[in-house]
């Protein structure tokens, strides 16, 4: 799998952009990211995915979510807290 680094806090995938997802399926896409720790980083550190960008045949919108809005909440984010 091949990331794109976006900016300086984004991450962009795009090996899926042709790949046809039917409704009711679901793809998974594992992300490893690394810190360099210095004595002020411990603590909780969250990180946030959030689908950017998405698409289908028939031009439909999403019904229940805006790829890329950073509204908490709907189904196209996520987060996961990680304790260090």
């Amino acid at each position: 799998m091949e990331f794109i680094e976006f900016n300086n806090t984004n991450i962009v995938y795009e090996n899926v952009e042709n790949t046809i997802i039917n409704s009711g399926n679901s793809m998974t896409v594992s992300l490893v990211l690394s810190k360099v720790l210095n004595e002020n980083d411990t603590g909780i550190v969250n990180n946030v995915a959030e689908i950017g960008e998405s698409g289908n045949s028939l031009g439909l919108s999403d019904v229940n979510s805006t790829p890329g809005n950073k509204a908490q909440g709907e189904n196209d984010m996520d987060s996961a807290d990680l304790i260090i």
